[in-house]
C-alpha cells in the first residue's frame, strides 16, 4: 500500500513588495487537482489566466508538471496583506502558503 502526503505549495511562505510578484509552485507524490486562494485587497492571485480567489485551477505554465502560482501586489498594497493559497489533490489532502505584503 502506498500513501502519498498532501500537497506541497512552496515555498510555504513568502513577502512581496508592493508592485512586486511571488512565484510558488504546488506538488505532489500524486496530482495536484485544484487551488484556490483567499486574498487581501491589493492581491491577485492567478495560475494561468485563472483568478484563484474566484474559481478553482492549477495550470502548469513552465511544463515541469507541477501547477504555477503568481501572487502580485499592487503598487498601493497595504503592508501586512495576505493571500493564502491552498492547493487539494482528488483525495481530499490539502497543503497551503501564505504570501504577505513587507
Amino acid at each position: 500500500l502506498v500513501v502519498a502526503g498532501p500537497p506541497a505549495v512552496l515555498p510555504a511562505f513568502a513577502d512581496v513588495s508592493p508592485g512586486g510578484r511571488a512565484s510558488l509552485s504546488a506538488s505532489s507524490a500524486g496530482a495536484v487537482q485544484a487551488c484556490r486562494a483567499t486574498a487581501d485587497p491589493g492581491l491577485t492571485v492567478t495560475s494561468g489566466a485563472i483568478d484563484l480567489t474566484r474559481a478553482d485551477g492549477a495550470f502548469d505554465e513552465n511544463g515541469d508538471g507541477h501547477p504555477d502560482i503568481r501572487v502580485e501586489a499592487a503598487e498601493d498594497a497595504e503592508l501586512g496583506a495576505t493571500a493564502v493559497v491552498t492547493c487539494r489533490d482528488p483525495f481530499g489532502q490539502s497543503g497551503t502558503a501564505q504570501v504577505e505584503v513587507r
